[in-house]
């Protein structure tokens, strides 16, 4: 069984080409330990700059080797597959002409399968937040994202000395809260 440290040996064994990004890598993280979907998110970038320079050989080894760990490893090295390669495969390559659809016919079957459950996962959403939402069943209203800079002033009424002034803060907070949908 293929456990979650053996899965960056295995990609830097099976496509040799990974060797010069994952030091590159290891040097940018200064020894540190950037952390398994960090390490086996730069294997996703590799296999879409592969195909990007038309090394389609390299992409179809690398995603056999995703596939052997999905079919192979221990659930943690598989959540790596599935959700640390396969899934920043296909949010990577949507940034390209070509997309995420011509990685599909190197994919094997526990791959296909994991690939269209992540699919229809995303579909219609474009935020995180959106899908963990639909996990659990709620549905998440996402503010724009101005709104995050646009503080409602806390309006304190044992402050407010001036009777006229008070007067005008009660209605206009009054009117705020009828206004809010219950």
């Amino acid at each position: 069984m293929i456990s979650r440290d053996q899965v960056i040996p295995l990609f830097l064994k099976g496509v040799p080409s990974f060797q010069d990004r994952w030091q590159r890598h290891r040097v940018a993280w200064k020894g540190q330990e950037a952390g398994d979907f960090n390490d086996v998110a730069e294997f996703a970038h590799h296999l879409v700059a592969l195909y990007r320079s038309g090394d389609v050989e390299e992409v179809r080894k690398g995603l056999a080797l995703v596939e052997r760990v999905i079919q192979e490893g221990d659930a943690s090295a598989r959540s790596l597959a599935s959700i640390g390669v396969l899934e920043d495969v296909q949010n990577i390559a949507s940034h390209y002409s070509f997309g995420c659809r011509v990685f599909e016919q190197w994919l094997g079957d526990g791959s296909r399968g994991i690939w269209h459950t992540l699919e229809h996962v995303w579909k219609g959403e474009t935020h995180l937040a959106e899908v963990v939402a639909q996990e659990q069943g709620r549905k998440l209203r996402l503010r724009p994202w101005w709104a995050f800079w646009r503080r409602k002033p806390v309006v304190d009424l044992e402050e407010i000395d001036d009777p006229e002034l008070r007067d005008i803060a009660e209605g206009l907070i009054r009117r705020e809260r009828s206004s809010k949908p219950k």
